[in-house]
């Protein structure tokens, strides 16, 4: 019977962490290529060629990127793969007896060390994906207002309207699908007009503005963050 009481793996050793990373790893590759510590990079490969996550952890990230601990864990069931052997240990061998039979298994069957990522989620740091999502969506649609506006500067309250835009026809597009979307941040609701979401009113929106300006300002810090290879920061 399996076991329910099995503690889940902490969010920063979770793929979705790993996921956030390689997005904000690719933004900050585009943004300016030689302000990226490629270097430490290396064993990641070439990241700006991927468009999806997907397909890089399928031909990179899941042979380089161990999200198990770097130790030896009971194991109630599963199947062995590429980063993992998978042994049946008898109790009643010693722990000397036991090394050293594991140190033969190894020696037979040739094993070497495969060469990993040294680069891990930052120890203690909480991965919240949802909002860390949030702030890969302040950013992409503040490059867009850029990029529309000939590189002038973005007024906070038309990236606080783009983004609700964004959230809110993503969820009536996803409305009826078995996919779950993330909702508007509750932070960004705040004196929003539904039936015209460009009418803002500045004072009313205050808490808004504020928290849209802090989700842009907190996507560059973790860019700045992973150009050095770290993350979060």
């Amino acid at each position: 019977m399996a076991n329910t009481n099995k503690p889940k793996r902490p969010r920063a050793q979770s793929r979705e962490a790993y996921r956030l990373w390689f997005e904000f790893l690719r933004r900050a590759i585009a943004e300016d290529k030689s302000r990226v510590r490629l270097d430490l990079y290396k064993e990641w490969g070439d990241v700006a060629a991927y468009k999806s996550f997907d397909a890089w952890w399928r031909d990179v990230g899941s042979k380089v990127i161990n999200l198990h601990p770097l130790a030896i864990e009971l194991v109630a069931e599963g199947k062995a793969d590429d980063q993992t052997y998978l042994l049946r240990v008898p109790k009643s061998m010693t722990s000397t007896e036991i090394g050293n039979e594991v140190r033969q298994f190894l020696i037979a069957h040739g094993h070497e060390p495969h060469k990993g990522s040294t680069l891990r989620v930052t120890v203690g740091k909480e991965i919240r994906p949802q909002t860390y999502r949030a702030y890969l969506h302040t950013y992409d649609l503040q490059r867009k207002l850029e990029g529309a506006s000939g590189g002038q500067p973005v007024k906070r309250k038309d990236l606080l309207v783009a983004v609700r835009k964004f959230y809110l026809q993503r969820e009536q597009k996803y409305k009826n699908s078995v996919r779950a979307v993330d909702k508007l941040p509750s932070a960004l609701v705040t004196a929003m007009n539904r039936n015209d979401l460009s009418d803002v009113d500045v004072l009313a929106s205050a808490v808004a503005l504020n928290a849209v300006n802090r989700y842009l300002r907190e996507a560059n810090k973790l860019i700045d963050s992973v150009r050095q290879g770290k993350f979060p920061e």
